[in-house]
């Protein structure tokens, strides 16, 4: 791999951001890098938070965006695979195996349509704690 080849890898919950999915993937993919995303992992015997975790693994730049929906839940850890992306993101950073990691949350005063809004109890506290630890990053 060229020192100045980019992997990206995209993280986020899908249905309500796969406009600014796409948007991403678009303004990447004229970039020298390859997109490490779910749009274009195709099929896998694994399990998928491994899976994901070995693209997270495969990367040198972490782009996470995250809203109002947590994700789907890993049964072993109780914590959402995207979440889980950032942690393993967050390791590889602190490790010096990533050369960026670019976290982005939507603005609290942003409209945002109600079917994309977590409404599960458990969800809404995990993703308010979830973001309040991004929000110490970002500080």
């Amino acid at each position: 791999m060229l020192s100045d080849h980019l992997n990206v890898f995209l993280s986020s919950t899908h249905a309500d951001l796969a406009d600014v999915r796409e948007n991403i993937i678009k303004f990447i993919s004229i970039l020298k890098s390859d997109v490490l995303a779910m749009e274009v992992f195709g099929s896998d015997e694994s399990q998928p938070i491994d899976f994901c975790l070995s693209k997270v693994k495969a990367c040198n730049i972490f782009v996470g965006i995250y809203a109002e929906r947590y994700g789907s839940i890993d049964s072993k850890s109780g914590k959402s695979i995207t979440e889980l992306e950032y942690l393993e993101a967050n390791r590889m950073l602190k490790a010096g195996h990533l050369k960026g990691l670019l976290l982005y949350l939507i603005d609290p005063q942003a409209e945002w349509p109600l079917n994309f809004v977590e409404r599960d109890p458990k969800k809404v506290n995990r993703l308010e704690n979830f973001k309040q630890r991004i929000k110490k990053v970002l500080s």
